[in-house]
């Protein structure tokens, strides 16, 4: 039975090759695509490598302009945690924040000495 379905199967297949078609045979429709697409890239090629040249180009200038304000706005950003690290450890030191321990200082002065002396404090 297989056999049969097989030698069927084989007969339909040769019938097919051997018949006459009105398209054209496979190697010379891969012949014709392949001139059309060359012809194509040979004529855009030099297009397409200016267009990438302009957009890469595009790219680096706008890079190069909004990188010195990036970086501004970076180094303010810093800056700024930076003078807010530096009152909070001015905080959580003994004595409250900058001014109190100027207090105290004063205050232990004139304890110690009858008056303050106030050239030595700035």
């Amino acid at each position: 039975m297989i056999d049969c379905i097989t030698l069927k199967l084989h007969e339909e297949i040769m019938a097919i090759s051997n018949s006459e078609s009105p398209l054209l045979p496979p190697s010379e429709v891969a012949k014709q695509i392949f001139d059309t697409l060359e012809g194509w890239f040979s004529h855009f090629h030099s297009l397409s490598m200016l267009w990438s040249a302009a957009m890469t180009i595009s790219v680096i200038l706008i890079i190069l302009y909004f990188l010195p304000v990036g970086i501004r706005i970076l180094g303010a950003s810093l800056r700024a945690i930076q003078t807010s690290i530096h009152e909070l450890r001015l905080k959580n030191k003994e004595g409250g924040d900058v001014g109190t321990v100027m207090l105290l200082a004063k205050s232990k002065l004139t304890r110690g000495h009858g008056k303050a002396l106030d050239s030595t404090l700035c």
